[in-house]
């Protein structure tokens, strides 16, 4: 940051408007700001930090309060309403910025008595960039009025050359605002300069009272304030984040090992419950499973004193626990514990295998057992159901042949009946026969009575033949009806072609009238060659678009090359003036460097010539005679001095290096923009951008023209359509017209002398002979009706005499053949054949109920036969189940349960019978059925289903006992699978962790911290920076007093043992010992601090980024230094003047003859208010 010129009014003890030209009054890098205390020397420092922050320079806080306004505004300003302003112009990385700043005070109403606060008010703007070169020539125009001399800053001939920046920057266009709210303006400053208020202070506003703050903090607040210098904020979140990790990678592990421990007690749990059922399986001899086992597991092992009983130290150390039920950590490795648990796994996937193995073979044998209590009772059951089914079997047979008589009674009637149908159907057919004979009788009867009615047939023939002859004229009618019609219809014909001769004249106008309009129409538009000639052409010229586009791309590359040869000419004459000056400030500095390595070679040479007398000899010639000794320069510098202006020499020559590099690449840029600019300027360029879109402009041209013509094709091919349509049309209507004419008179011949009239008269007499020649026939036709009617009446009565005979004849034949049957049958009369007669319906039901029956019987003999087949291997295999019960010597085993004593069984049934009932059924019942019925009656049933049921409930509790096995080892793997992956996860958590957990123990200094040292993070880092102050602070100590005194870092541990704080010690190098810096007197106390700001300053630059700190102010300390100590102090200040503006605030009277440029502040009278005077 470079000061560039500054204007305030009404500010501190200055009532007026003043400014300063801070780029005229810092040509020589270093200004004294003198005068009497309390003149306002410092408020000048106030203005400067107002603008920037919104402060004053002794608030480092940035912290607006009523001090800062008190301060700021003038109190020669209360009751005006005259502004109390700050505008600063300075200069930052090359560009130029302007801040205008008003503070908050009380102002007087415009209207009425009183005040009212006036609120602060900032803005910040930047010159604009085609404006830099113009403003950066007005900052290097320092005429010699204000080079020269001395000038009223507050008078406004003192104050014009000042005003030339604030004059540019109001011109329109000249500046760009970045922001026009006061509280946005400190935020724009701070990110420009990189500085905050605080930090400002410390290393470019160093404020009265404030400027030996730095050295005399404790070690704690000096640590703080070099974080907030150095930005520590970034390893104070590297740090955070470390031990936030830490935390978020704990919290997950601790969750993982909960987790692994969680499994681990599933496992256990699932282990304990195999072995315990493979010790109850174990030497089993029974089927019996107890099911209880489980659940006094599950209620020991719900009981925290019978499980912690259980949990030996040795089983959770096979579980990788210790004695306390834990992951065993860190006693055993993460890999030890995991190894450890896998092979636990393995046993007890073992122990789960070996109770699946017993758990199967009880399966097996309790459904041997099953499978052998189900055939004894199966065959006991299948021997009572064959007996059963026998006996019913017999029972059926007994049932059928009781019903065999009413069968034969059954068979019988159905013989009568066939044998009394024959008979039943001829007295039928003889009863039918009577009724024949009494209707045909009747029938005679009525045909008489209907003759008498009728005339004679001679009359109804007289009258007929009248009749026809009278209709025999609706032919000749019907004939002169038709001609009527032919007539209407010739006569409608002429003229509707009449009518149509006189639309087909219309049309053929209407179609000559089209065409003359078609035909004018063809004429008014140009001809069809011409057009395309035309077309034709403009296509070949549209050929080359993409030719004259391509021409204009390279016109405007052309153009912007050579825009760029024009940027980049002003660029090169910019650069060989730097150049130049680079070289002029390389040969002056390499000049002044000479001159003082020849002072001090006279200098050298002078102090040997002082200590020389006459007649001594010289030590240099050995002569004793010394005409022209050597003399002491006026102005000889140190060697120390001269080494300086050697680094200055070599950085100059630097400058000129890079200046002459950066005019090479210019030149070279420039020669390849100028090769393909093709040595155009801007305005022949443009003029090639212009000509070349003229040709395009004029293809566009073209193209309007080549659309009009391809629409004048379009509308000539339309009319030349249109025109031969109408001649087609035309051509059409005038053959329609001929043929209609031709049409009209072919009918007109035909219609001659025929009349609506005579047409009418036709077809009424036609119509009145037709309707009576209608009605003669409808009467003949009646007539003819009535004759054959009379006709078909006598033969039908001559057939009913012939029928009447017939009748006759046939009734006595059936009586004849009646009486024969009834002879011939075994039935006394008709009367009881009649009886015996049945319907076809009851016949073929009894003739099925005998089939059924038949049927029923062969079935039952059949059912019968195989119940007692059934009987005899169901007898058979109960003899060879129950052998041994039956027929051995030991028959009450726990198999043979079902059999009771044989003999007593017979006794009690033989007591229970009657002897009667007994034969009978001895009579009826087979040898096998009696044998059977002896052995149901010894076998227990209640028994037998008692041991099936003992049987198949072992099996189902070998089955349970089995499926809890499977259970067991499917929880097994399950909880394996489980426990192997919250192993793994756990391992590798613990993997993941324990470098994190390192790393952020070593960077907070931690109590487990396996540094010894436990610094943290943040502290290293800013003791590395403050390594680095300390390093640069003792350069510049080594200029003052002979370099005797060195800061060095100190020890220093705060309350938690850990290395907090950045205490400095002064190494004396007289006495070799460290001593405190408030044991320094005044004057060491202030170059020491002074060397600490200029360290801070150079190696904040450094650490953010290369920002340029040009200005530093120093107000007030140099009256506590000796005339030794000041000159030491001013040397070092003009050693770093030469890169850096330095503006002193004092008011010590040596620095006037050391500093030419100033500015004097003094007071205008006894009131208080003072003026300044700018001294360049």
């Amino acid at each position: 940051m470079k000061l560039i010129a500054m204007k305030f009014r009404g500010v501190g003890p200055y009532k007026g408007e003043y400014a300063i030209d801070f780029a005229a009054l810092t040509r020589s890098h270093m200004f004294l700001i003198d005068g009497e205390t309390g003149a306002g020397k410092t408020t000048l420092l106030d203005c400067v930090t107002f603008a920037l922050y919104g402060s004053i320079s002794g608030n480092t806080e940035g912290k607006n309060g009523a001090g800062d306004r008190n301060r700021l505004r003038s109190r020669f300003l209360d009751g005006s309403t005259d502004e109390t302003y700050v505008h600063l112009i300075l200069e930052e990385g090359g560009h130029y910025y302007a801040v205008r700043r008003t503070p908050e005070y009380e102002r007087p109403k415009q209207r009425g008595d009183g005040t009212t606060k006036q609120n602060a008010t900032g803005k910040m703007a930047r010159v604009a960039d085609d404006c830099e070169a113009t403003f950066a020539a007005l900052v290097e125009d320092i005429s010699a009025d204000d080079s020269d001399g001395s000038v009223d800053a507050g008078s406004s001939t003192g104050s014009a050359g000042v005003d030339r920046y604030f004059d540019f920057l109001d011109e329109p266009g000249h500046a760009i605002a970045i922001t026009s709210r006061a509280g946005d303006v400190a935020v724009e400053v701070e990110r420009l300069l990189g500085l905050n208020r605080g930090q400002f202070s410390k290393t470019i506003m160093l404020a009265q009272g404030q400027f030996a703050q730095f050295l005399r903090m404790n070690p704690e607040e000096r640590t703080d304030l070099v974080k907030e210098l150095f930005g520590a904020e970034e390893y104070e979140a590297i740090q955070d984040e470390l031990d936030g990790m830490r935390k978020r990678f704990g919290d997950t592990v601790d969750s993982q090992r909960a987790a692994l421990a969680e499994r681990i007690r599933a496992a256990r749990e699932n282990a304990r419950r195999i072995a315990r059922r493979l010790e109850d399986v174990v030497g089993v001899r029974t089927p019996d499973f107890d099911d209880s086992a489980d659940s006094a597991d599950a209620d020991a092992s719900a009981d925290p004193d019978v499980r912690e009983e259980r949990d030996e130290p040795a089983d959770g150390r096979r579980w990788g626990l210790d004695e306390s039920g834990a992951i065993d950590e860190p006693a055993r490795s993460e890999a030890d514990i995991v190894e450890q648990l896998e092979n636990t796994l393995r046993d007890v996937e073992s122990d789960a295998r070996r109770l699946l193995e017993r758990a199967e073979s009880q399966v097996n044998e309790a459904d041997e057992k099953l499978a052998e209590a189900q055939r004894r009772d199966e065959a006991a059951c299948g021997l009572r159901e064959a007996y059963g089914q026998t006996r019913d079997a017999r029972e059926r047979a007994d049932e059928l042949e009781a019903r065999r008589p009413d069968i034969a009674a059954e068979r019988q009637r159905i013989v009568q009946a066939r044998q009394a149908a024959p008979i039943a159907a001829k007295q039928a057919e003889l009863e039918a026969l009577q009724t024949k004979l009494d209707g045909c009788r009747a029938d005679v009867v009525d045909i008489a009575e209907t003759l008498a009615d009728f005339e004679s047939k001679e009359t109804l023939q007289q009258r007929h033949q009248e009749a026809v002859a009278a209709a025999a004229g609706e032919e000749a009618a019907n004939k002169a009806l038709e001609i009527a019609q032919t007539h209407a219809e010739n006569l409608r014909k002429a003229e509707e072609a009449a009518e149509l001769v006189e639309r087909a004249s219309q049309e053929v106008e209407a179609r000559e009238a089209a065409q003359i309009k078609a035909r004018q129409a063809c004429e008014a538009l140009p001809g069809m060659k011409d057009v395309m000639s035309q077309l034709e052409q403009i296509a070949g010229k549209l050929g080359a678009r993409g030719q004259r586009e391509e021409s204009l791309t390279q016109a405007q590359t052309v153009l912007q090359h050579a825009r760029t040869v024009r940027k980049l000419t002003g660029q090169v004459q910019d650069a060989e003036s730097a150049y130049a000056e680079a070289r002029q400030v390389r040969s002056e500095a390499e000049k002044d460097v000479r001159h003082a390595e020849e002072s001090l070679r006279l200098a050298g040479a002078a102090r040997y010539a002082e200590d020389l007398a006459e007649g001594q000899e010289c030590p240099v010639c050995g002569s004793t005679t010394h005409p022209h000794p050597a003399v002491r320069p006026a102005e000889a510098l140190s060697k120390k001095a001269v080494e300086t202006l050697k680094k200055q020499a070599s950085a100059c020559a630097d400058q000129e290096s890079d200046a002459k590099t950066a005019l090479e690449k210019l030149r070279v840029r420039l020669d390849g923009e100028c090769e393909q600019s093709h040595g155009l300027d801007v305005a022949a360029a443009e003029q090639g951008v212009a000509d070349a879109q003229a040709a395009l402009d004029g293809l566009d041209t073209l193209e309007r023209q080549q659309g009009e013509l391809k629409t004048q094709r379009k509308q000539i091919d339309a009319a030349e359509k249109t025109l031969t349509d109408a001649q087609t049309a035309l051509a059409q209507a005038r053959t329609a017209a001929q043929a209609a004419s031709d049409q009209a008179k072919t009918a007109a011949k035909a219609a001659e002398g025929i009349t609506r009239e005579s047409v009418d008269a036709e077809r009424s007499d036609a119509e009145r002979k037709q309707a009576e020649a209608k009605a003669k026939a409808q009467e003949a036709g009646k007539l003819a009706k009535r004759i054959a009617e009379r006709d078909a009446l006598e033969q039908k009565t001559v057939s009913l005499q012939a029928t009447l005979k017939t009748l006759n004849e046939q009734c006595e034949t059936v009586e004849q053949a009646v009486a024969k049957l009834l002879k011939n049958s075994d039935f006394a009369d008709y009367d009881t054949a009649a009886a015996a007669v049945l319907d076809e319906p009851e016949i073929v039901r009894l003739e099925s109920r005998i089939d059924e029956f038949g049927k029923a019987c062969a079935a039952a003999d059949v059912n019968l036969k195989q119940a007692r087949g059934r009987l005899m291997e169901r007898l058979e295999t109960c003899r060879r189940l129950f052998a041994e019960a039956l027929h051995g010597p030991h028959s009450h085993g726990p198999h043979d349960i079902a059999i009771a004593d044989d003999a007593e069984s017979a006794r009690n049934t033989q007591n229970a019978q009657t002897a009667q009932s007994q034969e009978s059924r001895e009579s009826q019942e087979s040898q096998e059925e009696r044998q059977a019925a002896r052995l149901l009656r010894s076998l227990d049933f209640t028994a037998l289903a008692e041991a099936l049921d003992d049987a198949s409930r072992a099996r189902d509790e070998a089955i349970s006992a089995q499926q809890t096995a499977r259970n067991l080892d499917e929880d097994r793997a399950e909880i394996a699978e489980q426990l192997t992956k919250a192993a793994e996860i756990w391992r590798s958590g613990m993997t993941d962790f324990a470098p994190v957990r390192t790393m952020a123990l070593l960077a907070t200094a931690g109590k487990d911290s396996p540094s010894a040292q436990k610094v943290s993070l943040v502290t290293f880092a800013v003791t590395e920076r403050f390594r680095d102050v300390l390093d640069r602070a003792n350069e510049l100590l080594k200029d003052i007093h002979g370099g005797v005194y060195e800061l060095r870092l100190g020890t220093h541990e705060g309350r938690a043992g850990g290395k907090t704080g950045l205490p400095i010690e002064v190494f004396d190098r007289r006495t070799e010992r460290s001593t405190e810096p408030s044991t320094l007197s005044g004057g060491e106390t202030f170059f020491v601090s002074l060397a600490l700001a200029l360290a801070l300053a150079d190696v904040i630059q450094a650490e953010n980024g290369g920002i340029s700190m040009e200005t530093l102010f120093i107000d007030e300390g140099f009256g506590s230094l000796s005339d030794e100590y000041l000159d030491d102090v001013m040397d070092v200040l003009d050693g770093i003047a030469r890169t850096r503006d330095i503006g002193i605030i004092s008011h010590v009277g040596q620095l006037k003859d050391r500093v030419r440029a100033r500015i004097s502040v003094s007071r205008v009278d006894g009131n208080g208010e003072s003026r300044l005077t700018v001294t360049a």
